[in-house]
């Protein structure tokens, strides 16, 4: 059965009307649609966090949804629109990168360059893809058009590699923050079910953290376990190595960002 739920990833924010407008195109097409909103507060034009954010959330739909994605510096240029298709999701949006994480993990099963413009509203703007290109796209696929009706299939996506954590020397684990989220906290890309293969399964005993000059001793479960303003490690609901300060701000008080190293060693007895 063609999916009739489309996730909805970009960075137009809520002031203006893109969003509200795609969603009118595509309802135009099939008003059957649901819609789902990962978020609109993708930093504008930023495609690694959206790339980020796409791999941690695409799961949590529906199997079969579609998901359209538009974070798309390059609209108008030379960028290839794409349909990519894995086993239990299909993905729309800018060849930029922003799906190379998810292709590169899931195994992409097909991915085809648009060109057909019949499945297009035109005329096709050169500044908002989302609207002409993207929406009617998604809804042509979500009433059953096959992709390859709508172009080519290739295989020279962009990828977009994710940077990889390590083992150093003294057996750290050395990684990076790669998101700051709207409450300050810092999302790295130590996954627990990495640094698992490389300590075994927990506790791990204490844990000290080095992120630019701060110092984070222990991990928690909760927030809650430290004190207000207090700096923590914690395993976040992603899956990741997390540092926050309970009723704080983590990357004010650190100085970190994105890209900030952050360095893990399990302390000796």
């Amino acid at each position: 059965m063609p999916p009739k739920i489309v996730g909805l990833l970009t960075d137009f924010g809520s002031r203006d009307p893109f969003v509200g407008v795609m969603k009118g195109v595509m309802l135009g097409i099939n008003p059957t649609l649901q819609f789902i909103d990962i978020s609109h507060e993708i930093t504008p034009q930023c495609i690694r966090e959206a790339a980020i954010m796409l791999a941690f959330t695409f799961s949590y739909l529906p199997v079969g949804s579609l998901v359209v994605v538009v974070v798309d510096p390059g609209v108008g240029g030379d960028r290839r629109p794409i349909v990519a298709e894995t086993a239990h999701y299909t993905f729309v949006g800018p060849d930029n990168g922003v799906f190379g994480p998810v292709l590169d993990a899931c195994q992409a099963q097909r991915v085809i360059h648009v060109s057909r413009e019949e499945y297009c509203r035109r005329p096709i703007s050169r500044t908002f893809h989302g609207r002409d290109v993207f929406a009617p796209v998604a809804a042509w696929l979500s009433r059953g058009i096959d992709a390859g009706a709508m172009g080519q299939a290739i295989d020279d996506y962009v990828r977009l590699p994710l940077p990889a954590p390590q083992v150093l020397a003294d057996g750290a684990l050395a990684g990076e923050v790669i998101y700051q989220d709207r409450f300050g906290n810092l999302i790295t890309n130590l996954l627990e079910s990495w640094m698992i293969q490389q300590w075994g399964p927990p506790p791990w005993g204490t844990i000290v953290a080095h992120v630019e000059k701060s110092v984070v001793y222990g991990m928690d479960t909760y927030y809650a376990q430290r004190d207000p303003q207090s700096l923590g490690l914690i395993v976040n609901s992603w899956g990741v190595l997390e540092i926050f300060a309970n009723h704080g701000h983590a990357g004010q008080i650190i100085g970190a960002a994105e890209g900030s190293p952050v360095h893990v060693r399990r302390a000796k007895p």
